[in-house]
């Protein structure tokens, strides 16, 4: 039923138009209330009973704890100041709520004054994926392209073509050298609030490890890796000489470079049997 497309919609009568930030912010609220009924951040938050306030794992003081953790204040409760959150607090926001959502096991109704529902164990897997699933159709409206990943980061989408590529994990068993960084450049890149120096280290960590693989003898033909090395090195992104290109559109070219690092890291692994 989630998915149902109504009558306007099935006979292409109505495009529906991208929703602003705002709109975003009170459409995840109410996101939160629905999940919060349903007890999913119980274990965490705890909860109001008619027999006595229960206490989460996060303690008494939840906005103290929100401070601790994003070094943001005036946070909670959340009805009260999420009109007031601009972009990067709200999607602080969200992923602290990934990292203390669960999925409720046990419930039970505590019929005492129309209480309400309780839990008496939780599933925190099954409650990332619970908050995956509602967040990313949310941010399917949303005027940017956005999307959180499964590890709980508000991330920009890939561009159209590359999904694969970027979300497809390969892993190679060299954690340390390879694989953690291919990882750490992908989330640092796609991170909402990465701006040019977050995007440049991105790029610079995945040219780090197709020197680790030339270094070991893996390595593209010899034109394409000259011509992969040339870029590397002369442009400003690992060394820093007087000779190195500089006044590029980093945007453009920052993006350029990853997906084609990437790749090229991703061919080199297959050709040698490395995934």
């Amino acid at each position: 039923m989630d998915d149902k497309k109504y009558y306007n919609e099935r006979i292409n009568k109505m495009e529906r138009e991208k929703y602003e930030f705002n709109e975003l912010k009170r459409y995840f609220l109410n996101l939160f209330k629905r999940l919060e009924k349903e007890c999913y951040f119980q274990e965490f938050f705890g909860y109001t009973c008619t027999d006595g306030d229960v206490v989460g794992k996060l303690g008494e003081d939840i906005e103290a704890e929100i401070f601790l953790k994003t070094g943001i204040k005036k946070a909670w409760p959340l009805s009260e100041y999420i009109e007031f959150f601009d972009d990067s607090v709200f999607f602080t926001i969200i992923e602290f709520l990934f990292d203390h959502i669960s999925e409720p096991k046990n419930k039970f109704y505590h019929e005492w004054k129309q209480c309400g529902y309780h839990a008496t164990s939780f599933n925190t897997n099954k409650g990332h994926e619970k908050f995956i699933l509602e967040m990313n159709k949310l941010f399917e409206g949303y005027k940017e392209e956005l999307y959180i990943t499964k590890n709980g980061q508000v991330s920009y989408t890939a561009g159209k073509g590359f999904e694969e590529l970027i979300e497809k994990e390969e892993l190679t068993g060299e954690s340390e050298s390879v694989d953690s960084r291919i990882s750490y450049a992908i989330s640092t890149y796609f991170r909402f609030s990465s701006g040019e120096k977050e995007k440049k280290d991105a790029v610079r960590t995945l040219s780090d490890v197709l020197e680790y693989y030339k270094k070991q003898g893996l390595k593209l033909d010899n034109k394409d890796d000259s011509d992969l090395f040339q870029i590397i090195n002369g442009f400003d992104i690992r060394h820093h000489n007087k000779e190195q290109v500089s006044t590029y559109n980093k945007e453009l070219w920052y993006e350029w470079m990853l997906y084609t690092f990437l790749a090229s890291i991703r061919v080199i692994q297959k050709f040698n049997g490395l995934v």
